[in-house]
């Protein structure tokens, strides 16, 4: 509102007030949002009730793979441990971005000459 005041245009705002300020909380919510599908995804489509057979897709590997268990173990055993993998990365990274964020918001150094007690 100062700004709006002092006579900036609302390009200037929306750039240098706005969006730094609402980048770090979207960058933390996008890896959880991703994470999301893929474990959704999953299941349903190992069951048969997911993505069509023509796309790929994790579960439908797992789901392709059931037909092969006994000749092609690792067509059903390597994706759960991928799809875990990814997901777990994902959750890590939003953390991450997370932590970044609350530490740039809340931990500002000491100004120059002034003593803080």
């Amino acid at each position: 509102m100062a700004e709006r005041n002092m006579g900036e245009s609302r390009r200037r705002i929306l750039s240098r007030e706005i969006l730094p300020n609402l980048s770090p909380p979207l960058g933390a919510y996008r890896p959880i949002v991703m994470a999301a599908p893929i474990v959704a995804e999953g299941p349903f489509s190992s069951l048969g009730m997911g993505i069509p057979p023509l796309q790929p897709s994790w579960g439908g590997m797992i789901s392709d793979g059931k037909d092969a268990i006994t000749d092609a173990l690792h067509m059903v055993f390597v994706p759960p441990p991928v799809i875990s993998f990814t997901v777990f990365a994902l959750n890590e990274t939003g953390d991450h971005a997370t932590s970044s964020a609350t530490l740039c918001t809340t931990d500002h150094p000491p100004v120059a000459g002034r003593h803080l007690s």
